[in-house]
């Protein structure tokens, strides 16, 4: 590679990155993230809901689910002692 096509080549990405960001600053929309910033902050839960894992958990399985789901994990539980 000859210095010449050095420096062309040098120059032709400085000038692709030049434009990229200038056609990026351009579309920039000012209101955007004061949007954003709200959504984000009236949206959040204030706090997650306890996860529950495993056989030996302490809160019962049938909490929050249909009558009948909760019938069968109370038969399987039964059976499997």
């Amino acid at each position: 590679m000859t210095m010449k096509t050095l420096v062309l080549t040098t120059a032709a990405v400085a000038a692709v990155l030049a434009l990229t960001t200038a056609a990026d600053a351009a579309g920039v929309d000012k209101t955007w993230k004061k949007g954003w910033q709200q959504s984000v902050t009236q949206g959040a839960p204030a706090a997650q809901a306890p996860v529950f894992e495993g056989r030996n958990v302490a809160a019962p399985a049938t909490q929050g689910v249909e009558p009948y789901i909760a019938d069968q994990i109370d038969a399987n539980r039964r059976s499997s002692r």
